[in-house]
């Protein structure tokens, strides 16, 4: 997806977002407070706690900072490794951001960005469950359980009404999926994490 069909495609309730020097949108939960910025641009790295507060007492949505219009029907934005665990560690988001975010976030949409850990400090360090595997899976699903366990946001995943999956800005393929799983399954199992990978296999596309 181009930068201007990212703009063409923009949900509305993204519309209103602050642009940064680029003329990309900043999402509601980057921090755009406490951590300095860069020519004009916020380390889109860091997280807001303000807008994690938000997302869970107010049940706004974790890109756009709207409220949730369907809410408890809500679309979280993850990995398959937070699909296998059934837990993911950010707030769901509308369907229609969480889609858009799939397609057009950089970080997302392309597998062979690395996740910068430059000038980063240990506990901003995005936690196994957010592992970057190459492909995008959307979770809608009908709200959720939530807890914090050493300052780390744990969002626990109920059964999905749907799951949608992207690799590179589009719709993915079950072998692209199934083979994210495959090469990322060690990295759950080093830390200790037991799935069950044939149940998972439904939600595959």
């Amino acid at each position: 997806m181009t930068f201007a069909e990212m703009l063409r495609d923009m949900p509305a309730q993204m519309r209103k977002l602050p642009k940064d020097a680029k003329g990309r949108p900043i999402p509601f939960f980057v921090d755009r407070v406490t951590t300095p910025w860069r020519d004009g641009c916020p380390d889109f790295r860091v997280m807001s706690g303000v807008s994690m507060r938000a997302c869970i007492m107010q049940h706004r949505c974790w890109v756009c900072g709207e409220r949730l219009t369907r809410w408890p029907i809500c679309t979280f934005v993850a990995g398959p490794l937070s699909g296998l665990q059934r837990r993911t560690v950010e707030p769901p988001c509308h369907l229609a951001c969480a889609t858009w975010a799939a397609q057009g976030c950089p970080f997302l949409a392309h597998p062979g960005r690395g996740y910068d850990k430059e000038n980063m400090d240990a506990a901003d360090i995005i936690p196994v469950d957010m592992i970057k595997s190459g492909v995008t899976m959307l979770w809608t699903c009908r709200g959720y359980r939530h807890e914090c366990r050493n300052n780390l946001h744990l969002f626990y995943l109920p059964d999905p009404l749907s799951v949608m999956w992207f690799h590179k800005g589009r719709l993915a393929t079950r072998e692209e999926v199934q083979a994210a799983i495959t090469a990322n399954l060690p990295k759950l199992s080093a830390a200790g994490i037991a799935v069950d990978t044939a149940e998972f296999e439904r939600y595959l596309p």
